[in-house]
């Protein structure tokens, strides 16, 4: 069977980056590859030197920036480089989806940037020797709800020597629950007071003042110091162009954080196109604004600065001129800027000229930070509706408590957005696919999105049969140019069995009903007997278009059916409304020298052929059969797969997974863009998608059907086209490399059986080689291995390093077949054919399936897959099969 396929990060599989989850393919195997041994040096697993960590704000549940500093291992091979991933993972319920940016070693992190649950993970953006400091910088990171002693875990794939930098866990850090705010009541003076949730009037004059009641110095919100604090390039804090004796009592904060000027500052300028997720923080791709992100942070020990704070007084803003207001934006500016300086967080005094607005008292607080504070910067729109650039200026002084002045400036630039025009502009995009749509590869400011596979599916499998087991490969998932594109010659059967099947009461032909699930539309989740009870849209049942959500019969082509009540086996009643009976799947232990009738998976490159032995067991739930086919699932916890060995340096791990999706499709309507994925993370209807649901069912790791008189579109083909040109630093695509295509034709013959499977693939590496890489017996025990040092246990952390993201694609008891078309030999500089890599698996018995001690004896189920330009692999093909014994 094949898995590793579907995956995507904010629409279908919203988990660790491409590059990330085929780590194990792409640096485990090759180090287990006879070719590597004349390598002269290797990581080796080897762990960072000490890490550690300094947040912004230690509060519990807030919002802040982690400053992490480190040392690569000093030994050769541990080099970073601009291909080496690193991954963060941070404690507890930490939410790292929130993160917008970040840097290491002063460069912008911008490659394969992905944030999940409490995961981080990127490309270095620059090489980075051994022996070497790091300082990575994540923004905008939430805070855990749990307060107390802290620590996270840093590790690196994909070094010069191509093996690991050893999961090192950090430091302790601490965390605080923030103290109750006082309540503070404001007196009039004359003028309205300025609360928390006013909108700003834009007046001659402005109208917002403050209380004039004296806060106490408990009143003020400071975050944790820290942020301003780092050396060099680490440091996310700007000057605003004051003398450097000076700007140590006030630093600009913008997220994201500037380009550096000469002096290796981040510039006081940031430059925006309007809708930009990266910098422009409204939502709102119509409104003609851009919205920047910016704290203020006072009295800091910059150690870049000649300066040494005394405590902040007073505060003024200049621009934009409070006499003098020219829009809202600058009323809202304007507001933001004094209340974070005073009542609403830093409770310094604030003045306009001679005037207090505010009065505070002399804010003491080293490296003190307000809240993150939205500045608006309208376009230019012309009387006949031409959108142009516009910059707002913002000018503050600071007095300290010895008189110092500190003069700071920050100009903010909205431009117009050029995303959607179909031409890369090479200075603010990375794509441009004609539209401002996010999950299609390019996002709404045309920026790469991480791979979201979204096949065109003009015909399909039912996808209606359930696998023997999972292929224990350690499968990899294509990259952004391997978004499938699905074609078929052939219409499978549906596994829905007859209409009175899911109506809750037991009809002739049938030995149970627990009725159905709503599927495909907005109450999708809750039970139904009937139609009529789901609401909205449903799922095409069989036909062209299974899996795809549909208004009706027509969306679903020829032998499709609209189901919206959709019955689901595992629970003691098949899809079918048969009684279920539960089949042994033993696999036949892989043989290196007998690969084609054992379970083995087979991963085959330019220069590299490596067989991976498979062993272990599932079960089979089926129901009988009823109109000539006998539905299937496997249960999540059927499936018992010992660690598989890969060589001396890496161990794999497969486990099952219940995949859900927003409504419980495989793809949205009209069939071209897979489903969101809420398996770990439940967005739908905050994104406004159908409820989530389960795919294959309550507990379920695969489903489909087995056709006992035959079944159409058995045999599937997974062929890829990589561009016929030199490959780029992986894993970027090649240029002119394609989409996959799978196409499923054919029919076979009675006991065929066509699934869908979802499988998580982890992997593990001990910090050193050893005879068996799945077991640390001495020495430092990575975090993946769990507290027995023994990796594939239960005790391991549930992580995407350790147990792996979802992943879905189609195995069969036909022929499956996998191939790179036009794939650049660079050792001859010559175009040719990888592959093909043909599997041919084996058929069911149906008899021995319903006999009296059902089994499963002789199936053999196959799968295939390509993937282009992997980190030291390049370009693979990739089968694998399982047969029962």
């Amino acid at each position: 069977m094949t898995v590793g396929q579907h995956d995507q990060p904010e629409a279908r599989r919203s988990a660790a980056p491409i590059a990330g989850r085929v780590a194990f393919l792409a640096g485990a195997l090759l180090l287990g590859a006879p070719q590597h041994a004349a390598v002269a040096y290797n990581c080796s697993s080897t762990p960072w030197q000490a890490i550690s960590v300094v947040l912004s704000n230690n509060l519990t549940l807030a919002t802040t920036s982690y400053a992490i500093s480190t040392t690569v291992p000093a030994l050769d091979g541990c080099d970073l480089t601009t291909n080496s991933t690193v991954t963060v993972v941070l404690p507890e319920d930490t939410d790292a989806s929130t993160v917008s940016g970040g840097t290491l070693n002063g460069n912008a992190i911008t490659t394969s940037f992905t944030h999940f649950g409490q995961t981080v993970s990127f490309k270095s953006p620059v090489a980075v020797a051994n022996n070497t400091a790091v300082d990575i910088v994540l923004i905008t990171v939430t805070n855990p709800s749990l307060p107390g002693g802290k620590t996270l875990t840093l590790g690196a794939t994909g070094t010069q020597s191509g093996g690991p930098i050893g999961t090192t866990v950090s430091g302790t850090y601490t965390l605080v629950q923030p103290s109750p705010t006082p309540s503070r009541t404001p007196s009039l003076t004359g003028t309205p007071t300025l609360t928390a949730t006013r909108t700003p009037t834009l007046t001659g004059t402005p109208t917002n003042t403050f209380p004039t009641a004296t806060p106490t110095q408990s009143a003020t919100l400071t975050p944790t110091p820290g942020l301003c604090t780092s050396a060099g390039g680490v440091n996310p804090c700007g000057r605003g162009g004051g003398p450097k004796n000076r700007d140590c009592y006030m630093e600009w904060a913008v997220t994201p954080v500037p380009v550096p000027d000469r002096g290796g500052f981040p510039k006081n300028k940031q430059v925006c196109y309007e809708g930009d997720p990266i910098c422009d923080a409204d939502a709102n791709l119509g409104n003609n604004s851009c919205t920047f992100r910016a704290k203020l942070c006072i009295n800091n020990h910059d150690p870049r600065l000649a300066c040494t704070p005394a405590g902040l007084r007073t505060f003024e803003v200049k621009s934009p001129n409070p006499s003098h207001l020219r829009d809202s934006a600058d009323s809202a500016n304007l507001s933001a800027l004094e209340s974070q300086a005073g009542a609403s967080s830093l409770g310094v005094t604030v003045v306009r000229k001679l005037t207090q607005v505010y009065v505070g008292t002399t804010n003491l607080q080293g490296d003190a930070c307000a809240a993150t504070m939205d500045l608006q910067v309208p376009l230019r729109v012309s009387a006949t509706g031409k959108a142009s650039r516009s910059t707002r200026r913002l000018s503050i002084i600071g007095i300290a408590g010895d008189g110092t002045k500190d003069k700071d400036g920050l100009s903010l630039q909205c431009r117009p957005s050029t995303c959607g025009d179909g031409i890369i502009q090479a200075d603010h995009e990375t794509c441009d696919d004609g539209n401002r749509n996010n999950f299609d590869g390019c996002d709404q400011g045309c920026h790469i999105e991480l791979p979201t596979p979204t096949p065109s599916l003009t015909a399909t499998s039912t996808y209606t049969a359930t696998i023997a087991g999972p292929s224990a490969t350690p499968t990899n998932t294509p990259l952004a140019s391997s978004t499938p594109t699905v074609t078929a010659t052939a219409t499978v059967t549906a596994t829905q069995g007859a209409a009175s099947c899911g109506n809750g009461t037991v009809e002739a032909g049938e030995d149970c009903d627990d009725g159905g699930i709503c599927v495909g539309g907005t109450n999708a989740g809750t039970t139904c007997t009937a139609e009529a009870q789901c609401a909205g849209n449903g799922i095409c049942n069989g036909g062209l278009k299974i899996g795809v959500v549909c208004g009706g019969d027509v969306d679903c082509g020829s032998g499709g059916t609209c189901v919206r009540c959709k019955t689901f086996g595992g629970d003691g009643c098949a899809a079918n409304c048969t009684a279920e009976t539960i089949v042994p799947y033993p696999l036949v232990p892989g043989n290196v020298n007998n690969q084609q009738t054992t379970s083995t998976a087979f991963v085959a490159g330019e220069v590299l052929n490596l067989p991976l032995l498979l062993s272990g067991s599932q079960q089979l739930t089926i129901g009988k059969e009823r109109n000539g086919q006998i539905p299937v699932v496997v249960k999540v916890s059927s499936i018992v797969l010992p660690a598989i060995r890969v060589g001396t340096l890496a161990c794999a791990c497969v486990r099952g997974i219940e995949a859900r999706s927003c409504g419980g499709s495989l793809f949205d309507l009209g069939g071209t863009t897979l489903s969101e994925d809420c398996t770990f993370v439940d967005s739908c209807i905050a994104d406004g998608k159908p409820p989530c649901v389960a795919i294959h069912g309550a507990g379920n790791t695969s489903s489909g059907a087995i056709g006992c008189t035959g079944l159409a579109g058995t045999d599937f083909s997974f062929i890829q086209d990589a561009g016929g040109t030199p490959e780029p630093p992986p894993p970027t695509p090649p240029a002119g490399s394609g989409q996959p295509v799978i196409t499923l034709s054919s029919s076979g013959g009675p006991g065929s059986a066509l699934m869908l499977n979802t499988l998580r693939i982890g992997n593990a590496q001990p910090p050193a080689p050893q005879n068996n890489p799945c077991v640390v017996t001495a020495g430092v025990k990575p975090e993946v291995y769990g507290a027995d040092g023994r990796f594939c246990n239960a005790d391991d952390p549930d992580t995407i390093t350790a147990r792996g993201s979802a992943n879905t694609l189609p195995a069969s008891t036909g022929t499956a077949t996998a191939r790179i078309d036009n794939h650049y030999y660079p050792t001859t500089m010559n175009t040719g054919t990888l592959g093909p890599l043909t599997r041919t698996g084996a058929p069911f018995n149906c008899a021995n399936l319903t006999a009296p001690t059902p089994s499963a004896s002789g199936a053999h189920i196959v799968g295939a897959f390509t993937s282009l330009n992997q980190p030291a692999l390049g370009d693979i093909v990739v089968t694998n099969g399982l047969i029962a014994q």
